[in-house]
């Protein structure tokens, strides 16, 4: 028997091993064709995170995004790109939790939305419940969905309880990551942040492998009043691997007794100290003209930091200059409305 299983366990290994061959430089796809689900959200193919302290809306946001490109249907104005079937692959909840968040957010969506049946999500959205294992333990059953079901895009919640390990250990993210990307698609995972981190901590709790790892990173920051419905969840973009950091997002949701409403929000409004600062100061001269000293006050900056600012935007045709030494500057036309602006790639603002 030691012999038999030897050679089969040989032979096994062989074949496995034979999958791996080097490419022809001509024939690699290029990553830049068809490279998001949802600009610039999901990058396709690759591994992308949404993390945050607790109860800012990372999952519901997570599963609005998965629903999206299950159905088709826009994420907030953003357009599906490339739509696919989704695995949802639970660490947290129950599946009575995620069939509930789901038909919150459909019942949510925009009136003139064509909103999908459960028979298209039955075919299009999958459910997997972890039953206390890991991401490397469920790998075999996952596989066999994403081969049986056409999966594109795999959402973990979360990266804390599907590791196994100690996060601020180098072997866990290690060890997860490699089991992601096995699979060979399009991941996003719901990833915490430490509970006392700064305001603008821009890492993962754990170690900084997690960040090391991850190719496309967003972070979630929100404003609640206490005791209202409301939230306004800043969508904070920490790194990219292909292209530049993007403006800040902002969403406003709104949690009803049986539908969760989610609508694209201007960051001005609650986030001004998380966007750029050539926004930010966009935001100053949206309510009028406004002297150089004046903006340099309100954003706690140098003057001349502004003025380098100040002067790039003048060159872009974004704001004109002041008739008079130490006079006011002001926009050159009525700012753009952020809540209804649907071009990703645009970087006026950046």
């Amino acid at each position: 028997w030691p012999a038999l299983l030897s050679e089969i366990f040989a032979r096994i290994s062989d074949e496995y091993m034979n999958g791996f061959s080097s490419q022809e430089f001509s024939k690699i796809q290029s990553a830049e064709e068809s490279k998001y689900h949802i600009s610039p959200f999901l990058v396709r193919g690759t591994a992308n995170a949404l993390f945050g302290k607790g109860a800012t809306g990372k999952t519901f946001l997570a599963l609005r995004m998965g629903l999206s490109v299950a159905t088709g249907v826009p994420f907030l104005n953003y357009p599906v790109e490339i739509k696919g079937n989704v695995l949802f692959v639970d660490f947290e909840d129950t599946a009575g939790e995620f069939k509930d968040r789901v038909l919150r957010i459909i019942a949510g969506l925009p009136k003139d939305a064509e909103k999908p049946t459960e028979g298209e999500i039955d075919r299009s959205m999958f459910y997997l419940d972890s039953k206390g294992m890991t991401l490397h333990a469920l790998l075999q059953p996952i596989r066999r969905e994403i081969s049986e079901h056409g999966i594109s895009l795999i959402i973990i919640d979360s990266a804390a309880k599907a590791c196994g390990g100690a996060a601020e250990e180098s072997e866990t993210p290690n060890r997860f990551f490699n089991s992601l990307q096995s699979l060979g698609i399009t991941s996003l995972t719901i990833a915490h942040e430490n509970k006392g981190a700064q305001e603008d901590n821009t890492f993962i709790f754990g170690s900084s492998f997690w960040n090391y790892s991850f190719r496309n990173v967003w972070k979630t920051k929100i404003v609640q009043e206490q005791g209202e419905d409301v939230i306004h969840s800043a969508l904070i973009h920490c790194k990219s691997n292909r292209g530049k950091i993007q403006r800040t997002r902002a969403v406003r949701m709104y949690f009803g007794p049986d539908f969760v409403e989610m609508n694209q929000a201007d960051p001005s409004a609650s986030f001004s100290g998380d966007l750029p600062l050539k926004e930010r100061v966009i935001g100053i001269l949206s309510q009028g003209p406004c002297s150089l000293k004046d903006i340099a006050e309100q954003t706690q900056k140098s003057r001349d930091m502004i003025a380098v600012r100040l002067t790039d935007l003048a060159k872009r045709g974004i704001v004109l200059k002041p008739q008079e030494r130490g006079g006011s500057w002001s926009l050159a036309s009525q700012r753009p409305n952020l809540a209804v602006e649907t071009d990703p790639k645009s970087d006026w603002l950046l």
